[in-house]
Order: C-alpha cells, then structure tokens, then sequence
C-alpha cells in the first residue's frame, strides 16, 4: 500500500491525499510539520524531474531511430537508382528492401 502512495507521489496523482493524511495534529488544524511538508515538495519536484528526463529521452530516442530509419532508405534508393543508370533493369539484391 506504501508503495502505491509513493507511486501516486511519483506521478502527482492525489499527493494532496497523502499528504493531508499525514499531517501531524499536534500542530494544530490545517498547519503542517515544516519536515513533512520540505519532504513532500522536493519528493514530487525530484519525481518530476525524473519523468521529465525519461519522456526526453523516449522522444530522443525515437526521434533518432526515425532519422536513421530515413537515412537508410535514401541510401537504398541512390543504390537503386545508380544500379538502373549502369543498365540494371533488375537490382540484384531486392531482398534489401525488406530491411529498410
């Protein structure tokens, strides 16, 4: 159960559940431990922080397979247009295709 209220703090889902539920009465209604209350701030700014870094680095990533994905299908095109300059009317390895 523990880890699913850490989970919803890691993706800023219902943090303001949690951490009312966690006040400390003794501080009166409505006031909040300054430790509780510094511990749940930087929780969720580190927690954003990470997610950010990882969608960036999903979207890099993709990004950067798509531009070689396009290289490499540029490259096969020239291939095949040079083979039917020289004569070629077949290009001889047409399998190639299939791995672009």
């Amino acid at each position: 159960m523990r880890f699913l209220q850490v989970f919803g703090l890691f993706t800023v889902g219902g943090w303001l559940e949690v951490a009312h539920a966690v006040k400390d009465p003794a501080y009166g209604p409505g006031d909040v431990d300054p430790n509780v209350a510094l511990y749940f701030v930087s929780l969720v700014l580190i927690c954003v922080w990470i997610l950010v870094q990882v969608v960036s680095a999903l979207l890099v990533d993709s990004f950067t397979q798509a531009c070689r994905h396009e290289e490499r299908r540029a490259l096969v095109d020239d291939e095949e247009q040079r083979m039917r300059k020289r004569g070629f009317t077949k290009v001889p390895f047409p399998s190639i295709r299939l791995l672009v």
